[in-house]
């Protein structure tokens, strides 16, 4: 740690943290001491803020340092907490968490003004760069507001800080406790909500400035606190990882639970990584890109060393998405990859020529009789199988289970063949892990019927019960483990998080049934740990790579206790009112009393927005997929999976996609067929996909046999008619604007109902609440349909893009209504 960055931390340690006596806090001082700081800051106090920064630029050197400290001098509150065992400890800890963050926040596009008047700009970047002759390059890695780091940031990495070291030292009591996490988190949110706000207030201003040295100054105030607000957003992300990975109770994820930081909304289109993002690999497929730009972490994560990662491990390899094309996919949808659809698959292609020489490999057919004769999961049995035939045990917790994407090579069925090399693979690295057998679809799951379903209904058992569970991607296989070095574990983050296996929804579902141990297979047959590469990374390497692993937080191992509150007790109080549905709710109280294994399952809203970007080439699988993330039981049917849930709540954000509803069943009628929009139809045309928002929270609505009751922002109108004019002709009167989009969706979506409303999700936040607006891309303000004869009940009739340009959206009015 140089003095600069010492004496900075131990500026803001002395003005900001105070401690207390085991004595006092037992007396209540820190309550009577401390200030609370309201959760969000208000319009006007974020204007009157961000206009005293901008008076703070008016001088040319040390405005940085003037901005700093009028910000800090405004959000300034004392922090009461336990005496630290050792002082030093805390700061070279805050010290080190500020070094793992990126020299610059996400770039932000530079107004013109800067490089036409680039002299008198020459003061707002770094001189130390490569300069022009008018002054320095106007580049964001050259803008000194970007590199900055504020007192606010050191003071968010020391209170992170600090929270570790309570964990560490016994002497520390409060910050350990529910009460101190509840109120670190508070303030940990209160300081990113105010920096997102106050974000916004500043690039509104520098958009409307007229004058040039206005907007020059207001863009850099912006820039000060956009990357403020983003490192600030890391250090919380860091610590969200760190109670994933760490947490002592399942009260740590309670506290996550209940936090909400904000985005500024005037940034996001400026930073977001488009599907034309230049410094995306053309190897990386973009769908698989898509399902981390999507997600509801991206505005605040840097996606840069993301990417270099992947292209130093994939960089010179050619774009695969399409057949005889050099370009990757347009990331719209799966059905547009021929990674996903319509790709050659040759089953047994792969071989391991450790173990054989690959053209004269023979294949291992099963013994059916022993299959038959196993009962449960049936794995395949290192000691019975001979040179010939599979022979099987019954899964437990001596099996290897084996995940792998079937188009790479190692699919079929037993009845086909398994090849004798990728059997000899897989048994030694069963007997390397203390295994007696090993589990994988191929030599596992037959042709017939009956016997796929007892294994289908066998699968959440193997991956929760077995000893370790084994990655196999074409991707991942090529990674070199044999240094570990930290940009390796990296890489291997990245690669995992956008390879083929990612991506798909069978190995979605074995993932996050077997979190608890699964191993990634490298090359050479290299075998490293998914959780001590995440550890690595979270505890030594670059921040913005390993928070992006909360975009798959199925992946992320957890503690038993942790976990069981998390996916169990939380979700069932949230979602179940009333009488407790047909699925996990029955059982609940036996299966937390026969052990966790039992009682691993999501949601089954939370279920679809997994399943909304992941892949299943086997028409109808999805039904089973979905049924097999949220209960114990295979469902073929859209209705009986949704039935099972009666008595429970969603989110209503759910249920704004495109994927289709249940026709003809009463109470359904909004209820998705499938948990992504379907393929379509050869010639038919293309219309845009909306996916389900993913893992986003909203009010909830309640489901039972009448339909779905819940809280809407909604906007009501009668049906519209075009008017006929007078003469055989039947010639139409041409609607004004103001009508023109409600006679459409009356055309499209009404039939003969005579009244149709505008539905749009609302925020959970208590009070102002306000509608949610879709994040990923469309062409307007994506809105719910539905229609009704008399507005007491409403049927779904599906979502539609208003065109805001064209006219703006009417008033809606927060309302419960019944879709039936």
């Amino acid at each position: 740690m140089d003095s600069y960055m010492q004496s900075r931390l131990s500026a803001v340690w002395e003005r900001s943290f105070y401690h207390f006596d085991e004595d006092d806090f037992m007396e209540g001082h820190r309550r009577n001491h401390t200030v609370a700081l309201p959760q969000t800051s208000g319009r006007d106090k974020c204007q009157a803020l961000c206009e005293e920064l901008f008076t703070q630029l008016h001088v040319a050197k040390g405005y940085l340092e003037n901005v700093d400290q009028a910000l800090t001098n405004a959000l300034q509150r004392p922090f009461y907490h336990d005496r630290p065992a050792v002082l030093q400890v805390i700061l070279n800890h805050a010290a080190t968490l500020v070094s793992r963050l990126p020299p610059t926040a996400s770039p932000l596009p530079i107004p013109p003004c800067f490089e036409q008047d680039a002299k008198s700009s020459s003061h707002y970047f770094a001189s130390t760069l490569t300069t022009r002759s008018s002054g320095p390059a106007a580049t964001w890695e050259n803008l000194n507001a970007a590199s900055f780091v504020s007192s606010l940031v050191i003071q968010v990495a020391l209170l992170v800080a600090v929270i570790k070291d309570a964990g560490r030292n016994t002497r520390g009591k409060w910050a350990s406790d529910l009460a101190g996490k509840v109120e670190a988190g508070d303030r940990l949110q209160t300081i990113i909500n105010t920096l997102a706000q106050m974000t916004d207030v500043a690039s509104k201003q520098s958009e409307a400035a007229t004058d040039v040295h206005a907007e020059k100054k207001w863009f850099i105030a912006k820039v000060f606190l956009w990357t403020s607000w983003q490192r600030t957003m890391s250090l919380f992300l860091w610590w969200s990882l760190d109670l994933h990975l760490s947490g002592d109770s399942p009260h740590d994820l309670f506290i996550l639970g209940r936090l909400d930081p904000q985005y500024p909304s005037t940034v996001g289109s400026e930073t977001s990584y488009g599907r034309g993002d230049p410094l995306k690999a053309p190897y990386m497929c973009s769908w698989a890109f898509e399902l981390l730009r999507t997600n509801k972490l991206s505005g605040a994560l840097d996606f840069r060393r993301f990417h270099q990662r992947f292209v130093t491990q994939f960089g010179r390899l050619p774009a695969r998405c399409l057949k005889s094309d050099m370009r990757s996919c347009d990331g719209r949808s799966p059905y547009t990859c021929t990674r996903f659809v319509g790709a050659e698959i040759q089953n047994q292609s792969m071989h391991d020529l450790d173990y054989c020489a690959g053209h004269s490999c023979v294949k291992l057919v099963w013994d059916e009789q022993s299959y038959r004769a196993t009962s449960g999961g049936r794995a395949v049995s290192l000691t019975r199988t001979d040179t010939k035939h599979l022979r099987y045990v019954s899964a437990s917790r001596r099996t290897l289970a084996v995940s792998h994407v079937w188009s790479h090579g190692q699919g079929g069925r037993p009845e086909t063949g398994f090849n004798t090399c990728l059997h000899l693979r897989y048994a030694h690295i069963a007997r390397a892990a203390g295994c007696d057998s090993y589990w994988m679809d191929t030599p596992c799951i037959p042709q017939d019927h009956q016997l796929r379903r007892e294994a289908i209904l066998q699968i959440n058992s193997v991956f929760m019960d077995c000893k370790m569970t084994l990655v196999c991607d074409r991707d991942l296989m090529v990674i070199d483990v044999s240094t570990p070095t930290i940009e390796i574990s990296e890489s291997i983050l990245v690669t995992v998080l956008v390879c083929d296996w990612n991506l798909r929804a069978w190995t979605m579902l074995e993932a996050f049934k077997a979190y608890r141990n699964i191993h990634i297979l490298c090359k050479d047959n290299q075998i490293t740990s998914l959780a001590d590469t995440l550890a690595h990374v979270h505890l030594e390497g670059s921040i913005d790579v390993g928070v992006t692993f909360l975009a798959a937080d199925h992946l992320i191992p957890r503690s038993h206790g942790s976990h069981s509150y998390n996916l169990v007790e939380a979700e069932a109080e949230a979602n179940m009112g009333g009488d407790q549905g047909a699925t996990n709710s029955e059982n609940s109280q036996d299966e937390r009393e026969s052990g966790w294994s039992a009682y691993r399952s999501f949601h089954i809203d939370k279920a679809g927005t997994f399943l909304n970007h992941r892949h299943a080439s086997r028409p109808g699988d999805e039904i089973v997929i979905w049924s097999l993330l949220c209960t114990d039981k295979v469902f073929d049917r859209a209705e009986d999976l949704w039935a099972a849930f009666n008595g429970w709540k969603l989110n209503t954000i759910f249920l704004i996609s495109s994927a289709p509803r249940i026709q003809g069943c009463k109470g359904l009628s909004w209820a998705p067929i499938r948990p992504n929009p379907p393929p379509l139809l050869d010639g038919s045309p293309h219309i845009e996909d909306y996916c389900i928002a993913q893992d986003m929270q909203s009010e909830q609505a309640a489901i039972s046999k009448e339909g779905l009751r819940g809280r809407w922002f909604v906007s009501q109108f009668e049906a519209l008619q075009h008017r006929s004019g007078a003469g055989e002709s039947g010639s139409i009167d041409s609607p004004p604007d103001s009508k023109r989009q409600r006679l459409k969706i009356t055309e499209i979506y009404l039939g003969s109902h005579k009244w149709g409303a505008l539905l749009q999700a609302a925020t959970i936040r208590p009070e102002n609440p306000s509608p949610i607006q879709y994040t990923g891309p469309s062409s307007g303000r994506v809105v719910a349909v539905v229609a009704s004869d008399d507005c007491s009940s409403w049927v779904w009739r599906g979502v539609y893009t208003w065109n805001v340009d064209l006219e703006p959206l009417p008033e809606f009015v927060l309302q419960e209504i019944l879709i039936a």
